[in-house]
């Protein structure tokens, strides 16, 4: 799907807003727009949606490389994990860094394999 930009968003809005306010539009025209609308904006293949992905064993000190929202369950951007068993990740400066269960990792870049500059581990 293409990517819209937020001043062609902008512009959908204000003809939902003001075909609506002068009856010109039908609910399935607008509800059409507005779907396309969040779709092209809220893709979670462009990352821009946080997608649980479940639960992490973080004991073998390695980011997770499958289990995500991509072709053949690949990780991709947005792709989060919760951290269910505590263990020790390399942080976005490669320092080692011990994550805590509940933690969270959230993926910045699809297939960010093991480096911690890929990864965005909040407490």
């Amino acid at each position: 799907m293409a990517k819209v930009n937020d001043a062609a968003l902008t512009t959908s809005a204000n003809v939902i807003r003001n075909e609506t306010v002068n009856k010109a539009n039908t609910k399935v025209r607008v509800a059409n727009m507005v779907q396309d609308m969040i779709d092209s904006k809220h893709s979670i293949k462009d990352g821009k949606v946080w997608v649980d992905c479940g639960t992490w064993d973080a004991s073998s000190n390695q980011f997770p490389t499958s289990g995500g929202t991509g072709d053949t369950n690949a990780i991709l951007r947005g792709n989060t994990f919760e951290i269910s068993v505590a263990g020790t990740l390399q942080d976005q400066d490669g320092n080692p860094q011990a994550v805590v269960k509940y933690s969270t990792i959230r993926a910045l870049v699809d297939i960010p394999g093991q480096s911690g500059a890929n990864w965005k581990i909040t407490f």
